[in-house]
């Protein structure tokens, strides 16, 4: 199966949404193709998944299911993720005009040079995120919160 195919029938299994996840994104970042997880990952991914559905909305599990995801699907070291306390200063950002300021649950830090590489922002399962944050001050939805808080800290949002 060719890269671009095998990208292809992977992004037909998850929700796409805003300008993060493409094909054209994921041919430039993954030109060999996404490794298969082995047969205990898989396993162990489809009991998590499972506790994280049963959970219904519970943000402790929630942020397990994350760095589940993070440390053992994705298989980043410690070394580069950063959540709560530790999220380095600079990763936020103040959307005045609104009062609010948005910051990640988690960073993503490149190995190479410390910069941020991804930031993670989780909000509950019932919320579109195309869709106004009711909740919030600012009523943007989660795509665009993501976007202003991309822009604000200088983490590239397109590789």
């Amino acid at each position: 199966m060719s890269v671009a195919r095998h990208h292809a029938e992977w992004l037909s299994l998850v929700e796409i949404s805003g300008p993060f996840l493409s094909l054209p994104v994921l041919l430039r970042v993954f030109p060999q193709q996404l490794d298969a997880l082995d047969a205990g990952v898989s396993r162990d991914t489809r009991l998590a998944f499972a506790e994280w559905e049963d959970a219904e909305g519970d943000r402790a599990v929630h942020h397990a299911w994350l760095q589940f995801v993070l440390k053992r699907i994705l298989s980043l070291p410690d070394e580069v993720l950063f959540t709560d306390q530790a999220i380095p200063p600079g990763m936020e950002f103040t959307v005045a005009e609104h009062g609010e300021t948005l910051r990640p649950q988690w960073v993503v830090k490149r190995a190479e040079d410390e910069r941020a590489a991804l930031l993670v922002v989780a909000y509950p399962v019932a919320q579109e995120l195309d869709r106004t944050v009711n909740s919030a001050r600012w009523q943007a939805s989660p795509a665009t919160r993501m976007l202003a808080l991309l822009q604000g800290t200088g983490v590239p949002w397109v590789w």
